[in-house]
């Protein structure tokens, strides 16, 4: 709907986080939030340009987000760009990116992990989840289910 240019409204089950929410910001989650397509980023964007995804690409190298030892980082990252990279999905990942960059700054919250995502590496040094998939031994042919 976004990308057709309408108004959406996104359903908020009550909660000790949206309570928390209200109180920090008077502001009451649990009567939805609405969206409009000039907030979000322009979707989609399947012609991701090259200089984008070496953006991406320079964020994950240079934001370590633990103290992994650099040459399981830059073997992990290299290992999963070069999936994503064979499965045509590294435009998909820029703008979840890019959503979660308009998340941070507008204050959203938004969960922890969901499934196999968890297993990437990428994925969670892009903020996209916060579990780090290196520190609890989850190997990422569990996302991949080919590697």
């Amino acid at each position: 709907m976004l990308w057709k240019g309408q108004k959406i409204t996104l359903p908020v089950l009550p909660s000790k986080d949206t309570q928390l929410y209200k109180q920090l910001t008077g502001v009451d989650l649990t009567q939805g939030i609405d969206i409009a397509a000039e907030e979000v980023p322009p979707t989609p964007k399947y012609n991701v340009t090259d200089e984008q995804l070496n953006a991406m690409l320079l964020y994950i190298v240079d934001n370590p987000r633990d103290d992994t030892d650099t040459a399981t980082h830059f073997s992990r990252i290299e290992k999963e760009w070069g999936f994503f990279e064979s499965q045509n999905v590294l435009p998909f990942i820029y703008n979840a990116w890019e959503l979660i960059k308009k998340f941070e700054q507008d204050k959203v919250i938004w969960g922890v992990g969901r499934g196999s995502s968890v297993a990437s590496y990428i994925l969670f040094l892009l903020k996209i989840h916060d579990i780090n998939p290196i520190k609890y031994g989850i190997e990422f042919k569990e996302f991949s289910k080919e590697l």
